[in-house]
């Protein structure tokens, strides 16, 4: 007698065993590391190369995660001790209200110098408009609640019902009002006759997920309302361009972090400052006391005051969270301000302590930096400042934290140590153990190794030296892996970029096979690499397209017809999902 039971299918076995590949990546990279020491850092202390070879050691596998690893524990943690902070930010509310209440006691050096902050960010941020702010609203690339990852297109994310906040919906008519050929191309795109009442849907709270940090830690985030989103992206916008203006260029402040933490690990001049969770402990009271009003009152009405963490609302002491597209730019703005104020305060004579002005173009400030929550300072007031920024809430990360003389440094990716450049490999794992995902997986670290022999062994012996390159070109072969050549440009999984270097490592991994060159019948190379590849294709007419495109074109004052003409020429977002392009991949001949 047959059974109605519907059995289902067993899981496939993975194609490849990553901790093998991971476990050889990092043993030969210990080993290059050991050897690189030798040649090159003869000159120095013993223990100095002891040090940076278990740098290494101990950072190479750190983010390393297996995909099928079972990560609902990591979660939970994770899930946990936002709430412990989200608790203690409570805490710090209350001490914050209780303190800006002494409104006529110039005693309290706190105080004082959170008042000479705010100052400092009205300085920059200046005032505020409606207009300007309406003119740079837009929706962000990412996740947002009611739209699924696999599809994040304008289109979607004007598909009714649109989830927003209560103290935002009137918000979001007010701004329709504002864009009239939005809201048509949105009347359209919903095949409405007229903009419904039940075109929004009001949420209360933003949802909180998590993201792989290390091996044994994830980072929390929250999936906000698109609405909301909508609105912050045009508040952040607006700060960028404001913070631009006195040195706190977003884009360019990443690579004089670098420049700085490497000046200073040899002269100790500056000290370098990192904090834990910093986004997730800005205390609801520090940014109604920092921020002007104007700015404050419009920040405030698209935050979400609760959050879904684990099935559970919970509402928010702290002003947001990641996820929240002003919360960069806040934080920056205030960890860059209460620096200023601190190195002003401390430099003022006993007659001026109760001037709140500051000058932010004085000289003693040019060596103050901050991107984000990595903050770079002169070293006489960095545990000072410490201690300050403790009693507001916020909690230092000892371990990248580095104050003193001469020494280890880090900041946005750069580790020096006395001017070395010590900053470790770290080896994430693949996105699964399919086939699809091998190859991808192995040009991401082939293309991350490459950079690391070259500068362990100088782009003459790196080919012939690096034990690490060796063993990840040895996978291509082992799994019968044709390696695509791609420019340096491309993205790191499209292909290895070793640009004209192909025919030593073809003479010297005689194993090795490459995909051919595709060239058109003119000799034109074509490339093909990772992408996006659309299910679906939108009408090169599309209302909704169209109305953001003629934005752009607002925003951008184009005036003249050649101008106005460009903005048509917008770029159709279609729907779809990332993949890896099994094409060939070409390399260029002289």
């Amino acid at each position: 007698m047959k059974s109605n039971k519907r059995h289902r299918p067993s899981k496939k076995a993975p194609f490849f065993d990553s901790d093998v590949i991971a476990t050889g990546v990092a043993s030969a990279l210990s080993r290059d590391v050991r050897t690189c020491s030798k040649l090159l850092y003869a000159v120095t202390p013993s223990a100095l190369l002891k040090e940076f070879a278990s740098y290494q050691d101990e950072s190479t596998l750190k983010k390393y995660l297996r995909p099928d690893r079972d990560t609902s524990e990591l979660e939970g943690k994770a899930f946990a001790d936002f709430l412990k902070v989200n608790e203690s930010i409570g805490k710090t509310n209350a001490a914050l209200k209780a303190l800006s209440e002494l409104t006529v006691d110039f005693s309290d050096p706190t105080l004082e110098k959170i008042r000479i902050a705010r100052n400092c960010i009205s300085s920059i941020l200046g005032d505020i408009t409606t207009d300007e702010w309406y003119n740079r609203c837009k929706n962000s690339g990412g996740v947002s609640l009611g739209v699924p990852f696999m599809d994040t297109s304008n289109e979607q994310k004007f598909k009714c019902p649109i989830t927003v906040t209560q103290r935002v919906k009137p918000l979001f008519d007010d701004y329709l009002n504002f864009d009239s050929s939005l809201k048509l191309a949105i009347q359209d795109l919903n095949g409405l006759p007229a903009f419904a009442d039940d075109r929004y849907d009001v949420v209360e709270a933003s949802r909180a997920t998590t993201v792989p940090k290390t091996d044994s830690k994830r980072r929390m985030i929250a999936i906000e309302p698109t609405g909301n989103m909508y609105f912050q992206q045009g508040l952040m916008s607006l700060m960028y361009g404001r913070m631009r203006s006195f040195g706190l260029n977003v884009r360019r402040l990443p690579s004089s972090h670098t420049s700085l933490a490497w000046q200073s690990s040899i002269t100790g001049s500056l000290s370098t400052i990192d904090w834990s969770s910093a986004s997730d402990t800005v205390a609801y009271e520090l940014v109604r006391l920092l921020m002007p009003t104007r700015w404050f009152m419009r920040l405030d009405m698209v935050r979400c005051t609760h959050m879904t963490v684990d099935g559970q609302k919970v509402p928010l002491n702290m002003f947001s969270t990641m996820g929240n597209a002003t919360t960069f730019p806040i934080e920056t703005l205030i960890f860059y301000a209460l620096a200023v104020a601190h190195i002003d305060y401390e430099n003022r004579l006993p007659g001026w302590k109760n001037s709140r002005l500051v000058c932010l173009h004085r000289g003693r400030y040019k060596d103050v930096s901050v991107f984000g929550d990595d903050c770079i300072l002169p070293t006489p007031y960095a545990d000072s400042y410490v201690d300050l920024m403790e009693s507001v809430g916020f909690i230092p990360n000892r371990d990248k934290t580095c104050i003193g003389g001469p020494g280890f440094r880090e900041s946005c990716g750069g580790d020096y140590l006395l001017g070395y450049n010590v900053r470790p490999f770290f080896l994430r794992g693949p996105t699964a153990l399919k086939k699809s995902c091998l190859e991808p997986w192995l040009y991401i670290i082939a293309n991350s190794i490459l950079k690391k022999s070259i500068q362990l062994f100088g782009t003459t012996n790196y080919i012939y030296q690096s034990q690490a390159l060796r063993f990840i070109l040895s996978q291509f072969s082992e799994y019968n892996l044709k390696i695509k050549v791609v420019p340096g440009d491309f993205p790191d999984d499209s292909g290895l970029k070793i640009g004209a270097d192909r025919c030593r490592l073809s003479s010297n991994f005689p194993e090795l096979k490459f995909s051919p060159t595709r060239c058109s019948k003119h000799g034109t190379v074509s490339f093909l690499f990772c992408k996006f590849v659309y299910k679906q294709s939108a009408s090169k007419h599309d209302p909704t397209q169209l109305a953001l495109a003629l934005k752009r074109a607002v925003d951008r004052q184009a005036t003249d017809f050649l101008a106005a003409k460009q903005a048509f020429r917008y770029r159709v977002r279609s729907k779809g999902g990332y993949v890896v392009s099994k094409g060939y991949s070409p390399f260029w001949t002289l």
